[in-house]
C-alpha cells in the first residue's frame, strides 16, 4: 500500500471512532447542550488522536522538543478520552444486543408457553367430553331440545294421572322417567357445553401457534461470540456467567483499541512517509563549486563527435535520469572539462 492509501485507512478508522465516541458523548447528559458538546468533544479527540503522534515523532526528527512534549501531551489526552469512549460505546453496544435478544427470548418463550398452557387445557376439556361419552354414549345421539320436549310431555301426563284421583303406580313410573330425562338434558347439555369449549380453545390454540411461528427465536452475535470465547479459555461447553461477562468485556475493550490503535498505526505508516517524501521534495541541491580550469559562459550541449566526443556522449552518462538543473550543470562541468583536457594535449604537442 502506498502512504496515500495508508493515510485513507487511518482516516476511515479515524471517522469511524469518532462516530462511536460522539454518539456515546450524545447519551452522557439528559441535558441537550452538554450532550451536544460532549458529542461534538469526544468526536474530535478521536478524528485528532491518530495524527498527533506521527506529528509527535516528525518533531522528535527536528529536535524540536518543546511542540513534541506539547503535542505529545495533547496526544495522550486525546488518545485516553478516544480509547474510553469507544470502550464504553461498545461495551453499551454489546449490553444493548443481549438485552434486547433476552427480551426477544422472553417474548419467544411467553409465547410457546401460552400455546402449550392452552393445548394442555384444550386436551383435559377433550379427555372430560370423551369420558362423558364413553359412560354415557346416548348423549351424542340427541339434544337436550328434543329432550326438553320429551320432558314436557311427560309432566303433562304426570299432571292427567294425578287429576284423575291421586299418584298411583302409572303416575310414579312417569315421575321416575321425568327424573331420568332431566338427568340427561343435564348429560346432553354438560356435552354441549364441553364441546363448545373445546372448539373454542381450539381456535385459541391455533391462532396462537401462528403468532409463535412468525416469534423468531433470537439469536445474538454478540451473546454467541461470548459464549464461544468463554468455552475456549475455559474448556466447557456451558462457560459460567461469570467467564461470559469478562469475556465480554475483554472483547469490546479489544474492539476499542483496534479502532484507536489501528487508525493510528495507519497514520504512522501513511504520516511518517508522507514527512519523508516532503523532505525529498524540498532539497535542492547545492551548486558545485567554480571550476579551477576557469569559467567559461555556458556552451549549447554537444554530442559526441570525433573533434569533441566529450562525456556527454558516453553510455554510463547518458543512461543517468537528472532532473533540468543537475542536467545543466553536469553538462557545463563535463564542457570545461573537456575543454581543459585539449588546451593540455595542445601543449603537450605544438602543432
Amino acid at each position: 500500500m502506498t502512504p496515500t492509501h495508508w493515510r485513507r485507512a487511518a482516516l476511515v478508522l479515524a471517522c469511524i471512532s469518532a462516530t462511536m465516541s460522539g454518539y456515546f458523548g450524545l447519551h452522557q447528559s439528559s441535558d441537550p447542550v452538554l450532550a451536544i458538546a460532549m458529542m461534538i468533544g469526544l468526536a474530535l479527540a478521536g478524528i485528532l488522536s491518530p495524527f498527533a503522534w506521527p506529528e509527535v515523532l516528525n518533531f522528535v526528527r527536528q529536535k524540536d522538543w518543546t511542540k513534541a512534549v506539547i503535542i505529545g501531551v495533547a496526544g495522550l489526552i486525546f488518545t485516553s478520552m478516544d480509547v474510553v469512549s469507544n470502550f464504553g460505546s461498545i461495551a453499551w453496544q454489546r449490553t444493548t444486543d443481549i438485552t434486547e435478544a433476552s427480551m426477544q427470548q422472553i417474548r419467544h418463550d411467553d409465547t410457546r408457553s401460552m400455546v402449550a398452557d392452552n393445548a394442555a387445557t384444550l386436551q383435559v376439556m377433550m379427555q372430560q367430553r370423551d369420558k362423558l361419552l364413553a359412560e354415557n354414549a346416548w348423549a351424542g345421539t340427541v339434544t337436550a331440545d328434543a329432550l326438553r320436549g320429551q320432558l314436557a310431555e311427560l309432566e303433562a301426563a304426570a299432571d292427567r294421572e294425578a287429576a284423575r284421583g291421586g299418584c298411583g303406580p302409572k303416575c310414579e313410573a312417569i315421575k321416575a322417567r321425568i327424573i331420568d330425562t332431566t338427568e340427561r338434558i343435564g348429560i346432553v347439555e354438560q356435552r354441549t357445553d364441553l364441546q363448545s369449549r373445546i372448539e373454542a380453545a381450539q381456535r385459541s390454540v391455533d391462532k396462537l401457534r401462528t403468532a409463535a411461528a412468525k416469534v423468531e427465536k433470537p439469536v445474538s452475535a454478540v451473546s454467541t461470540q461470548n459464549t464461544v470465547f468463554a468455552s475456549i479459555v475455559t474448556g466447557s461447553l456451558k462457560p459460567s456467567e461469570d467467564s461470559q461477562h469478562w469475556t465480554n468485556q475483554g472483547l469490546g475493550l479489544v474492539i476499542a483499541i483496534f479502532f484507536s490503535f489501528g487508525s493510528m498505526g495507519a497514520a504512522f505508516l501513511g504520516m511518517d512517509s508522507l514527512h519523508a517524501r516532503r523532505k525529498d521534495d524540498t532539497f535542492t541541491p547545492a551548486h558545485p563549486a567554480p571550476s579551477s580550469l576557469g569559467t567559461q559562459p555556458a556552451q549549447p550541449r554537444q554530442t559526441a563527435t570525433s573533434a569533441s566526443p566529450g562525456l556527454a556522449g558516453h553510455p554510463a552518462r547518458t543512461a543517468i535520469a537528472l532532473p533540468a538543473a543537475c542536467e545543466r550543470e553536469a553538462h557545463n562541468t563535463d564542457a570545461e572539462v573537456w575543454r581543459a583536457m585539449n588546451r593540455l594535449f595542445k601543449g603537450m604537442h605544438p602543432a
